[in-house]
């Protein structure tokens, strides 16, 4: 996700370029982008999580305070997103900065892992 992220617009060059517009409206749509920083940011924690349970000295217990951590971080974060707090997401922090708009409910509730009302 991340490598989307990186390289969206040498992507978006090489749709345009292939003229596939069903795939380039999609680098085109905003709401898009920010779905696809939110996600690199969370695949950046996932893969730092990943990291530290595959580390030499683990055991059980540090592995089960590791996934804990985690938990309780999501649970922080899915907190703050109803506020308007994207501080701990990086990349969609800067696409929102981009846009100049604010993430609209649909995304807050997406993010915070609310079900479609």
């Amino acid at each position: 996700m991340n490598r989307v992220f990186e390289m969206k617009d040498k992507i978006r060059l090489f749709l345009e370029v292939q003229e596939k517009r069903d795939l380039l409206a999609h680098f085109d749509d905003e709401t898009w982008n920010k779905r696809v920083a939110y996600l690199a940011d969370i695949f950046d924690q996932l893969n730092k999580l990943n990291l530290k349970l595959q580390e030499r000295e683990t055991h059980v217990l540090l592995f089960q305070d590791n996934l804990r951590a985690f938990i309780s971080k999501l649970q922080n974060w899915s907190q703050k997103i109803n506020f308007g707090n994207l501080a701990m997401f990086e990349k969609l922090c800067g696409v929102m900065d981009e846009s100049e708009g604010e993430l609209d409910q649909f995304l807050k509730d997406e993010i915070a892992g609310l079900p479609d009302t």
